[in-house]
């Protein structure tokens, strides 16, 4: 049974919450008001018979078809990765990015939207969140640093779970100015730069401190992190949204 006992059904508050629950989010980063009006442009070309959630999910389908071709080429994270598989890589996340920005303003568009469809596309969300690391470990050849290579795992699960954890003490996912599509188009240049100058060059050292360069991508992403944890911190010394504004996720319906 995948319920926990106690939980067999759902009480009419419960019932109640799921029914009025409305995505709710706050801020834009740098470069997402700019990708709006690419997104906003593809929506009329869309087929209105198309499901939502066949887009989600069609974008995360073909980023995990990439992620399987570097993992073969490369099962120990640490081996060369021919040029067309990475440049492949890089249009994987770029399909998957615009289509997970397309889906739910197809489902507004369709009058579809529903908090399924929601929690379908942050599913598929959380999955991304450990293929998307795991092409720029592959990329930076970091498997010789297995440390790093579970950090930068870390990183990322920890990012996406506050993320979410922010979101259900202010009741809206807020984004910062630095946030998941700089992220993304982060990953991106680096797939098309290693294609283009290949995985050796992120085994050159820095002058002077001779730390290797496949270190610096996990340095940016340590850095933004520890801003955005610093953040949520302080969000959670606020208190949260929940009944006697509560921070803690006690229930499994809001």
């Amino acid at each position: 049974m995948l319920l926990a006992r106690g939980t067999e059904h759902l009480s009419p508050e419960q019932l109640l919450n799921l029914k009025e629950h409305k995505y709710s989010s706050k801020g834009s980063s740098v470069s997402e008001k700019y990708f709006q009006v690419f997104w906003c442009s593809l929506v009329p070309y869309i087929p209105k018979r198309i499901a939502p959630n066949t887009l989600t999910l069609t974008g995360l389908i073909l980023n995990t078809l990439s992620v399987l071709i570097l993992l073969y080429y490369s099962p120990d994270l640490k081996s060369n990765v021919p040029s067309w598989a990475l440049v492949l890589a890089a249009v994987c996340i770029f399909i998957y990015q615009t289509l997970d920005a397309l889906d739910g303003k197809h489902a507004r568009e369709t009058n579809t939207a529903s908090p399924l469809g929601e929690l379908f596309d942050h599913g598929c969300d959380a999955v991304a969140s450990i293929f998307v690391p795991l092409c720029l470990c592959v990329t930076v050849g970091i498997g010789t640093h297995p440390v790093i290579v579970f950090i930068q795992f870390f990183t990322f699960l920890a990012m996406f779970y506050l993320a979410h954890w922010q979101c259900y003490i202010t009741g809206y996912l807020e984004f910062g100015k630095i946030d998941v599509t700089e992220g993304q188009i982060g990953v991106m240049g680096t797939l098309l730069f290693t294609a283009i100058f290949g995985v050796e060059f992120w085994t050159y050292r820095v002058p002077l401190i001779g730390m290797p360069l496949k270190f610096l991508p996990f340095l940016v992403i340590l850095s933004a992190a520890m801003v955005n944890i610093s953040h949520f911190f302080t969000v959670l010394s606020q208190g949260g949204a929940g009944k006697a504004g509560t921070t803690v996720a006690v229930s499994l319906y809001f």
